[in-house]
């Protein structure tokens, strides 16, 4: 897809700085993931990413520790970069 202007990076960032759970996602996460035509799918208590081509990549189902949700907007960035 290539790289992200600063501002998309920026909101997804900024999104995914409150994750508090794949069960309470907050308007704003929401949004980001319907404008990148990105489901969230619950499997046996595990949260997916689900991507339009197919891609799936595991996240954290509940809030963990305090980089949980900078984690996910960065492997999320990463991903829409086709840096992984």
């Amino acid at each position: 897809m290539g790289t992200l202007s600063k501002q998309r990076r920026r909101e997804i960032k900024d999104a995914f700085r409150d994750y508090r759970g794949v069960r309470k996602l907050s308007n704003q996460q929401k949004g980001v993931l319907r404008k990148y035509n990105i489901t969230i799918e619950l499997n046996r208590g595990q949260g997916y990413l689900a991507f339009s081509n197919g891609r799936k990549t595991k996240i954290a189902s509940e809030k963990g520790g305090g980089r949980v949700g900078r984690n996910i907007a960065s492997q999320l960035i990463r991903i829409l970069e086709g840096r992984e």
